[in-house]
């Protein structure tokens, strides 16, 4: 991620999505959150940020604008993730101004994409940009790891290796696809509800050296496909084209890796 400016008063951030080529649960907190084992990696699918410094008030305003993907509803006030870490930064530093913000939506909701965590951030990088915080990536770390798991992989390098709840984070040296094909059905996951459906009677894989079609894996995936099992047509339609396909995250989108851009966009053309 990174961050430039538009104009006077106006920054931008693009905020990617991303998939999850081996995912992992290798145990459950006391307090009830997953331990988990997870590489992920980022992808040029992405919603795009924009943040204006407001010097009148102290308020936090979200706009957003849905650009051609399903969503479920997207909070605009104090539930929402991006608001909550800009909110968070400005009382931790002690900032006397607001913020206002233009959220252009392409990532799908509960898709298992990490739409929230990416824009959350972005909102972050953009905030001590625009309020010349002067903090580094690894002083927002913190912040990242209190608004929720994923945020903190986007703050970061890509591919990496998330640990613990996520917020333990390191690159991940193995050799990985580079073109995938991803499809989501107008149907979302809530992430709770997967995680509700898990079995943990399983015991877990190791992580393995590189991530090809044969590595592979998510532990959330027979939970996540016993709650939306049209997911199940889905993967059959992927695999008459040659395809192996995974959910990423807690789902509902899949993906599958594809050797070359020609290969993937024809497989994309063929699915949509």
């Amino acid at each position: 991620m990174y961050v430039r400016q538009l104009g006077v008063d106006w920054f931008e951030c693009l905020a990617p999505a991303k998939l999850n080529l081996f995912l992992e649960v290798r145990g459950r907190f006391p307090d009830g959150y997953h331990e988990l084992e997870t590489v992920m990696c980022g992808i040029s699918l992405y919603d795009t940020l924009w943040f204006q410094s407001v010097q009148e008030h102290t308020n936090v305003e979200l706009e957003v604008v849905p650009v051609g993907a399903p969503f479920a509803d997207v909070p605009r006030g104090a539930d929402n993730l991006l608001v909550r870490a800009v909110t968070l930064l400005q009382r931790a530093q002690g900032v006397a101004v607001g913020a206002r913000l233009r959220l252009f939506k392409r990532i799908p909701t509960q898709a298992g994409m990490g739409g929230g965590s990416s824009d959350a951030a972005a909102a972050l990088l953009l905030a001590n940009q625009a309020w010349g915080l002067g903090l580094t990536r690894s002083q927002l770390l913190p912040f990242a790891a209190e608004l929720g798991s994923d945020v903190s992989f986007f703050l970061g390098d890509s591919p990496a290796v998330c640990r613990g709840r996520g917020e333990q984070l390191q690159p991940y040296l193995g050799a990985i696809p580079r073109q995938f094909v991803v499809v989501k059905p107008n149907e979302g996951l809530a992430t709770a509800e997967v995680y509700r459906e898990l079995s943990l009677d399983q015991p877990p894989r190791p992580l393995p050296a590189k991530l090809g079609d044969a590595q592979i894996f998510n532990r959330l995936q027979e939970p996540a496909l016993a709650l939306l099992p049209k997911l199940n047509q889905l993967m059959d339609r992927m695999r008459i084209l040659g395809l192996s396909p995974w959910i990423t995250g807690s789902g509902s989108a899949l993906f599958a890796a594809c050797a070359g851009r020609v290969r993937a966009l024809r497989s994309a053309n063929q699915l949509r």
